[in-house]
């Protein structure tokens, strides 16, 4: 099932789930200027895509990621111009913004950026936040000059990836890295 508490949380336990955000917002997550909150994903079938340049899981425009657990299922998440597809949304203006605390122990997630977006991370001009892969089968893909899993373009460094499980697959952008 699907539930969104008031304290700004989501949990998607079982069922198929397909969610588009609109202009400027996250599929699953935050509105423009709204971080990605508490998400937790431990099974079902998910299709996440973002709005204008905002994450297809996580933040909108000028929003940070939040706190994103995946813990089972199978996730399809798809970031808009700029954003990520698991992460932050377009960090404008210096939002001070990143990819958020992403943890991903087990699932089958696919997570791919939109120009400039890493495919987990941040989003353009986003670090990447802290990134923690134990399990599951992950393939993140960058776009342009995104990482496929850390930062966006113009991202920096701040934030940590930890990946000590699983099987990854991160690609970058043409001018992204594959990892940072």
């Amino acid at each position: 099932g699907f539930d969104a508490e008031d304290s700004g949380s989501i949990s998607i336990t079982v069922g198929d789930v397909t969610a588009t955000g609109g202009q400027f917002g996250a599929g699953i997550g935050g509105g423009w200027g709204s971080d990605g909150q508490d998400i937790d994903i431990s099974g079902g079938t998910v299709v996440a895509n973002g709005g204008d340049a905002a994450a297809g899981i996580g933040g909108g425009c000028e929003g940070g990621g939040g706190d994103i657990g995946i813990s089972g299922g199978t996730v399809v998440a798809t970031g808009n111009t700029n954003g990520a597809g698991i992460g932050s949304g377009w960090n404008g203006n210096d939002a001070g913004k990143d990819g958020g605390t992403i943890t991903i122990t087990d699932g089958d997630v696919t997570a791919t950026g939109g120009e400039n977006g890493a495919g987990i991370g941040g989003g353009w001009s986003a670090g990447s936040g802290d990134i923690a892969i134990s399990g599951g089968t992950v393939r993140a893909s960058g776009d342009l000059s995104g990482a496929g899993i850390g930062s966006g373009w113009n991202g920096g460094s701040e934030g940590s990836i930890t990946v000590t499980g699983g099987s990854v697959t991160a690609t970058g952008g043409g001018f992204g890295a594959g990892i940072g």
